[in-house]
Parts: C-alpha cells; sequence; structure tokens
C-alpha cells in the first residue's frame, strides 16, 4: 500500500496521472495519501467501495441498503475523484448508476452509517 512518503519518489514530469487504494467507510487509512496526492496534483481514486460479505453479514438488514449508503459515502467524499466497483452481476451496474444518481447521503442515512461503524468495531 501506498504511502505519502512515496511520492516523494516522483520525479517532475513524471507520468503518475491518480492514485489508487482500498478506501471505504470502514478502511480510511488511504485518506493521508489521497490528500497528499491530490495536493500534488493527482488523481484520486478509491477502491472497494464495497466491505467484505462477511462484514455485510455483520451489518444486518438488506444488504442492497448497506450497498448503497456505502456507494454514495465514498463517491461524495471530497478526497475521492473516482471509484473503482468490482460487480460480478450485469444487473448490479444499473443499481450503482441508480445509487449515484442518488446522490450525498442523508442525515438518517448518515446517522445509520455511524451506527454500522458503531456496530462492527466493537469488540
Amino acid at each position: 500500500m501506498g504511502a505519502p512518503r512515496h511520492l516523494d519518489y516522483l520525479s517532475a514530469g513524471h507520468p503518475v496521472t491518480q492514485i489508487l487504494a482500498p478506501y471505504n467507510a470502514f478502511n480510511q487509512g488511504a485518506a493521508a495519501l489521497f490528500d497528499a496526492a491530490k495536493a500534488r496534483g493527482l488523481q484520486a481514486v478509491a477502491m472497494s467501495p464495497f466491505i467484505r460479505g462477511w462484514k455485510l453479514d455483520e451489518i444486518g438488514g438488506d444488504t442492497a441498503t448497506v450497498a448503497d449508503v456505502l456507494l454514495r459515502w465514498v463517491i461524495t467524499q471530497p478526497r475521492v475523484d473516482r471509484a473503482i466497483v468490482a460487480m460480478r452481476k450485469r444487473d448490479w451496474v444499473d443499481v450503482n448508476l441508480q445509487s449515484e444518481a442518488r446522490g450525498p447521503l442523508t442525515t438518517d442515512e448518515q446517522a445509520q452509517l455511524q451506527t454500522w461503524l458503531i456496530k462492527t468495531t466493537q469488540p
């Protein structure tokens, strides 16, 4: 995984235009890397906007709603320019595009996400 200090190795005129890293509501470890990259004019690309299935099972409830909230959280973060979404089913393309069209999370959705974060990080 890249770190902000790795950006110091880029020479003038380098061909790098984007930094890719896993980044989602449950894994925000790339925040400093993304911020440093954007300060240098690079784009930040979030990978893995959804968490693994076992984590979705831990959250519980409707996985479609959880996925919608998690995708919208990632794509509306100021430090994220793009997101890479891996899909195993063709139907998920339309579902994800519909999520993107809904825009930022509502206050209630933000509160729900905070509940999920607390629920899944407590021992």
